[in-house]
C-alpha cells in the first residue's frame, strides 16, 4: 500500500528524529491505515457479521484526486459490503 500511495504522489518520505526514513501524507491528505476487518461478534462470541481479510486503508483529500493518481491505487474489487463507516 505504502508503495502506491507514493507512486500516485500522496505520501512523501521525511528523515525521523532519530534519523530514520519515516513515510509522510502530502499536504491536504489523510492516511488511515485500517487493516483487516474482523468479524463481528456478540457478547457470547456469536459471529453477528462477517469480516473482511483485504487490507484496508481510508484516503482523504482537500482536492480531487485526478485519473493519473487513482490509477495508481489498488481499488479492490468487489467492494467491501460491510461497512464500518459512512462519510456523507
Amino acid at each position: 500500500m505504502l508503495t502506491a500511495l507514493k507512486a500516485a504522489g500522496l505520501t512523501q518520505d521525511a528523515t525521523g528524529y532519530d534519523g530514520s526514513t519515516i513515510v509522510l501524507p502530502t499536504a491536504g491528505i489523510s492516511i488511515d491505515h485500517i487493516g483487516p476487518i474482523p468479524p463481528t461478534v456478540d457478547i457470547d462470541g456469536v459471529q453477528t457479521a462477517p469480516g473482511d481479510a483485504r487490507w484496508h486503508t481510508n484516503i482523504r483529500s482537500v482536492d480531487a484526486l485526478t485519473a493519473s493518481q487513482l490509477s495508481k491505487l489498488s481499488q479492490v474489487s468487489p467492494p467491501p459490503t460491510i461497512p464500518y463507516r459512512v462519510f456523507a
